[in-house]
């Protein structure tokens, strides 16, 4: 499945990564290594995505596939392909847990 990102831009779901909120922007990191920059705020491509189970919102700044990152439950943190750790709200943790639970 393709979604619209930006103006022109469409990208392939399971191939995303994550996605990092920058302001009115949001970096779309992509699964061969490339990052596509586009003005279309997180809130938006979430809205976009509809109800796809594996892109989750941990907290505000952050859109993660699930496939490419595992939860470290104990610390509260999920841990990226890329390394990178992201802290999951406090609000969020059961409904990043039951996503974790279902892959």
């Amino acid at each position: 499945m393709k979604i619209n990102i930006g103006s022109r831009t469409k990208i392939d779901v399971a191939k995303m990564l994550f996605c990092k909120s920058e302001a009115n922007y949001t970096r779309v990191f992509l699964n061969d290594g490339s990052v596509v920059l586009t003005s279309t705020n997180l809130g938006k491509i979430e809205e976009r995505l509809g109800k796809t189970s594996y892109l989750v919102r941990p907290n505000r700044s952050f859109l993660i596939n699930i496939k490419y990152a595992s939860f470290l439950g104990g610390s509260e943190t999920i841990l990226l392909k890329t390394g990178e750790e992201i802290k999951v709200s406090r609000r969020r943790k059961a409904l990043i847990i039951r996503h974790f639970e279902n892959i």
